[in-house]
């Protein structure tokens, strides 16, 4: 199977930080391999593909462990396109859909107050909203995963055209819309997740990495993001919630992406916060699935739906790149090639 060569199974957890990667990524993966995988065949094999870089198998190397039998075995497949996620990955939806949830409330309770509805009824009925789209109304937070953060804009009037006209709000599509359009492009003014997006990006790119993003957003707001942060010209593809039929996680935003861009699913790392972002790999195929907990997703919830490994942000993909061997090992060693400072974590996941 072609997508063997990024998916594993495998139980681990992997701590890198600047100041301890003064080693090569070989030896990093070679004493994983002697600490958790001696005597497990689909372990080692799974190791050494996410951690595939040709000159991390030396064979001489290896026997050292006892294992170079084992090694030899699969294929590796080195990945060609890294596919981001936007809203929760690279920038930080928070604050807009906090604003998004407000607004849509204050109107539903309006229109609850001018057809004569009083508390506590229309305390309950936008609970009831609330929780349709995933917000926790005690925290002002959104639950994990949550539809409004996984979902597009098209899903998320659909949910409050059919809520608000049960609820007795008359000409509830039209309505929804309204005060929907009146918040304007919400995601355009996301803030990223870390310190130098550009240089994440530049970074994958260097390593003659196609860069994609694949988002539940729509096209217009996606377009002004992309602007306002400097990041047009370093992605080389992208697909909308509001350009497919079937938007995350079905795998079709992926397909489109992989054919538009000429590779196979299994060529591909997927990256994203949500488990619309790990349905979406699982489904389409994808070799490596890499959670992030910037944002909706919960770390059980992405385990659960298909991530082969979690991290805290993105900051963490150029290590990962490094641990792949797609960068020199010299300069991971030397704290060159890289845009986070400090330590980060890489959870490997069954």
């Amino acid at each position: 199977m072609r997508g063997t060569a990024l998916r594993s199974s495998i139980v681990a957890i992997i701590v890198l930080a600047y100041e301890v990667l003064s080693v090569s990524s070989f030896a990093i993966t070679k004493h994983l391999i002697a600490h958790f995988a001696l005597d497990r065949r689909t372990l080692i094999n799974g190791m050494a593909n996410i951690f595939v870089g040709l000159n991390m198998l030396d064979g001489a190397e290896m026997k050292d462990n006892a294992v170079p039998s084992l090694l030899l075995d699969f294929t590796p497949v080195i990945p060609k396109m890294i596919v981001f996620d936007k809203d929760g990955t690279l920038l930080d939806q928070a604050p807009s859909l906090k604003y998004w949830v407000r607004e849509m409330s204050s109107n539903l309770i309006r229109e609850l107050v001018n057809n004569g509805y009083q508390d506590p009824q229309i305390e309950a009925d936008v609970e009831v909203f609330h929780k349709a789209i995933g917000w926790d109304s005690n925290s002002q937070k959104l639950v994990p995963s949550a539809p409004l953060a996984a979902g597009t804009w098209a899903e998320q009037i659909e949910t409050c055209s059919t809520l608000f006209h049960a609820m007795g709000v008359a000409d509830a599509r039209a309505k929804a819309l309204k005060w929907h359009q009146g918040m304007g492009n919400l995601h355009s003014k996301d803030e990223p997740l870390v310190d130098d997006l550009q240089g994440l990006l530049k970074e994958c790119k260097l390593r003659n990495l196609i860069v994609a993003i694949a988002t539940s957003d729509d096209r217009i707001s996606t377009e002004i993001a992309l602007t306002n942060h400097g990041l047009k010209d370093l992605v080389d593809f992208s697909i909308c919630g509001n350009e497919v039929t079937r938007p995350k996680p079905y795998p079709d935003p992926l397909l489109i992406l992989c054919q538009k861009a000429g590779v196979h699913p299994s060529e591909c790392i997927v990256v994203g916060d949500t488990t619309a972002d790990s349905g979406m790999a699982k489904s389409a195929g994808a070799g490596l699935m890499v959670g992030v907990l910037s944002g909706a997703g919960s770390r059980d919830q992405l385990m659960q739906s298909g991530a082969h490994m979690l991290m805290p942000t993105v900051a963490g993909i150029p290590q990962l790149l490094c641990a792949m061997g797609l960068v020199d090992p010299q300069k991971c060693a030397a704290g060159q090639d890289t845009t986070s400072k400090g330590e980060f974590t890489i959870e490997l996941t069954v």
